[in-house]
């Protein structure tokens, strides 16, 4: 799959990676006319694409990063899974 920089629909994310003008843009569902305008804005503006990417980039590196998604999990087993004998806030292990 290639890395796709910028766009994304809003049927494919309700929260998340995209921040409105900063990662990207949502485009409405069906709508091709938004889509074209934002298309046309990179085109008129190709540094924003690479902005864009970078900035996507760097908030994925951070929401997507191991060690504190690891943690997240943990504490959820521990919560719901007290015969586990773990207390939340358990350290991961640095791989």
């Amino acid at each position: 799959a290639e890395f796709r920089e910028g766009v994304e629909s809003l049927a494919d994310l309700e929260q998340g990676m995209v921040l409105e003008g900063v990662t990207g843009w949502l485009c409405r569902p069906g709508d091709a006319l938004d889509l074209a305008a934002k298309i046309e804005t990179f085109s008129a503006k190709p540094q924003l694409i690479e902005d864009m990417g970078e900035a996507g980039r760097q908030r994925a590196q951070e929401f997507f990063d191991l060690v504190p998604n690891a943690q997240t999990f943990l504490n959820i087993l521990a919560q719901e899974v007290p015969a586990l004998g773990r207390q939340p806030e358990t350290k991961v292990p640095h791989v």
